[in-house]
């Protein structure tokens, strides 16, 4: 060990879309990665890539009220073959004053 820090080297990167049913109603989508390369002075367990998916919709009930939902799907893998996901499921209601 020299004691000298070293930043690896990433990579990330994400494709989104977004789509107006309505003048009411819109969805979006979105994928992403991120990657970690030349770790090898980390432990097996340290991280190595992930991804992540999303798909949410809004819809405007009146002109100050609005509704939406989200579902996100994430999964992250690590250098020694270990992995681990997780999944979540949002809504949310907006008044503006």
């Amino acid at each position: 060990m020299t004691g000298e820090l070293k930043a690896p080297g990433a990579l990330a990167w994400t494709a989104g879309l977004s789509y107006n049913f309505s003048k009411k109603f819109f969805m979006t989508a979105n994928f992403s990665q991120a990657r970690v390369y030349d770790c090898s002075a980390l432990g097996g367990d340290s991280y190595r890539y992930a991804t992540y998916a999303t798909v949410n919709g809004f819809y405007n009930l009146t002109g100050d009220f609005r509704v939406g939902a989200e579902c996100i799907i994430g999964k992250r893998h690590n250098y020694d073959g270990t992995s681990g996901h997780a999944n979540r499921f949002e809504a949310m209601m907006q008044y503006s004053f």
